[in-house]
């Protein structure tokens, strides 16, 4: 699938979207060191339904793949977000 890593992750999303709809997500991959504190508040005080740790304009406004929430993982959530996922 195009996409690299947010491809990989939608391997995962949708049958979860099916399986536990409405479950909050963190992801993160292997790449990542930690995370180092509780990232309860992080979900609870997030204004947005896709939330990623860091971003990047280099080439276009982006999330970057390796760690972000999505909230209330639906299959109507992810048909709304399939351009990137």
């Amino acid at each position: 699938m195009p996409g690299y890593d947010f491809s990989a992750c939608t391997l995962a999303l949708r049958p979860l979207s099916h399986r536990s709809p409405g479950a909050d997500v963190i992801v993160m991959n292997d790449s990542v060191f930690g995370p180092f504190i509780s990232l309860r508040p992080v979900l609870d005080n997030s204004r947005w339904e896709l939330t990623g740790f860091t971003a990047s304009r280099e080439l276009t406004n982006h999330v970057q793949s390796y760690a972000f929430c999505l909230r209330g993982v639906t299959p109507a959530r992810m048909a709304r977000l399939a351009t990137v996922f």
